[in-house]
């Protein structure tokens, strides 16, 4: 339980230990080439905007519930730690 405390302990530790795919910078990159593709091969923004919005779902999904249960999770341990 106190090995969970320390890795769980500072905000940027959850993104230090992930693989490099798994970055936020790299999320963020690869969503954005995959959006602009359509535009550069087909010249299509109206299949940007289709692709963008499983994207952003994504984005929202992963990052904003992993930074919540990364928030959360700490605060639990050590509310149940003496």
């Amino acid at each position: 339980m106190t090995e969970l405390m320390r890795e769980t302990d500072g905000e940027g530790d959850m993104w230090a230990s992930k693989p490099p795919w798994c970055q936020p910078w790299t999320i963020v990159g690869t969503g954005s080439c995959i959006v602009y593709a359509p535009i550069l091969i087909f010249h299509a923004k109206w299949l940007a905007a289709l692709v963008s919005l499983p994207i952003a779902a994504w984005w929202w999904g992963y990052m904003h519930s992993t930074g919540a249960r990364h928030h959360i999770l700490p605060c639990a341990l050590h509310a149940r730690v003496p």
